[in-house]
């Protein structure tokens, strides 16, 4: 009975030995479904790893690779990688997006897409892309990316009560027209104010003109004047006003002195009395 163990033993032993000289081995790994168990080198070591048989077949242009499932004899039966023809790219006839274009896939294989042809079109700036229809011999007429002002063109009007108009860039690009007053602008010296003066010219509109006016009447003083004489002050709101002054208010006089008014002759009128001091 020993003897028979040993012999199995010694066997079994060279069995082993002759598998691993010739590197016997079975990769049973289970693979999901496109991919086959096979032994691939990984650092100098033998592993069995799921690889997708597909991208080691080499296909035609306009081929791609399928796996056909096969009969065998005993299982496991892996697919075979086979290369068969693509199928012919149909177009539909509508494309809503814009235009039909053909497109080569991962698998080698050509593919219709609708594709926007504004998505590849570079317009300038206020500017966007519309499709404009185009009208053709043989359908189908696939529109054309158009380059379109993205703002309205808005004209000035002829009458702006403020002043005149002027052209105004907004936020989003677009320029407008706004009725615009020249007087916010216009720098005047004091007691000068800004008004609008109209003109005259050849051609419509004719925009007044911001012009600087004297915000106060000239002052005028009246002939004759009871208490004294006429003065001119400048009151709080910047305008020059003409009063009748006393001139004894600013007259010093000595003690037992008093300041009268005193009449005086002139060449020309007024002839505004004079401060004196005299007695008590």
């Amino acid at each position: 009975m020993k003897s028979s163990v040993s012999v199995m033993t010694v066997a079994l032993v060279v069995l082993v030995a002759a598998c691993s000289a010739v590197a016997c081995r079975v990769c049973l790994k289970i693979c999901p479904k496109g991919s086959q168990a096979k032994e691939i080198q990984d650092n100098g070591r033998t592993v069995c790893r799921c690889v997708d048989i597909c991208k080691e077949k080499d296909c035609l242009p306009q081929e791609k690779c399928v796996l056909m499932t096969v009969q065998c004899f005993r299982a496991p039966c892996p697919p075979i990688a086979t290369c068969v023809p693509c199928p012919k790219p149909m177009c539909p006839k509508v494309c809503p997006k814009g235009t039909f274009q053909t497109e080569v896939q991962e698998n080698g294989c050509t593919v219709c897409k609708c594709i926007n042809p504004c998505q590849e079109k570079q317009c300038q700036p206020q500017e966007k892309c519309v499709l404009q229809t185009v009208v053709c011999v043989r359908a189908p007429c696939p529109p054309i990316a158009t380059c379109v002002p993205t703002c309205p063109s808005r004209a000035c009007p002829k009458i702006c009560p403020e002043g005149t108009f002027r052209t105004e860039v907004q936020e989003n690009g677009c320029t407008v027209c706004k009725c615009v007053n020249p007087c916010k602008e216009k720098h005047c010296l004091p007691q000068e104010k800004c008004v609008l003066k109209k003109v005259y010219c050849k051609r419509l509109p004719c925009p007044p003109i911001a012009v600087c006016v004297p915000t106060c009447p000239s002052p005028v003083c009246p002939k004759i004047c009871p208490k004294g004489t006429f003065q001119t002050e400048v009151q709080e709101n910047g305008c020059t006003v003409c009063k009748c002054v006393n001139p004894c208010q600013e007259k010093h006089c000595l003690p037992q002195e008093k300041c009268v008014l005193t009449t005086v002759q002139c060449l020309r009128a007024p002839c505004p009395p004079i401060a004196t001091c005299v007695p008590m």
